[in-house]
């Protein structure tokens, strides 16, 4: 939600800190399932999409920074 076509940069620091504590937590645990493993891999990909779009907040396409939400 915080991360769709249309972003603030309020929004996707918030995200980027949800994204790595959920990352941290599921770091702690054993990946011995595959939805652990796809969980693990959906929230590495989530968080490298939001860091993206923090380090580069030009427009692209269809998503785009607002000034506020």
């Amino acid at each position: 939600e915080k991360v769709g076509a249309v972003r603030t940069i309020n929004e996707l620091k918030s995200a980027v800190a949800e994204l790595d504590k959920m990352l941290g937590e599921l770091e702690k645990c054993r990946l011995l399932t595959k939805e652990s493993v796809i969980a693990y891999n959906a929230v590495t990909v989530a968080l490298l999409i939001a860091r993206s779009a923090l380090f580069r907040p030009e427009s692209m396409g269809a998503h785009y920074i607002t000034v506020s939400k």
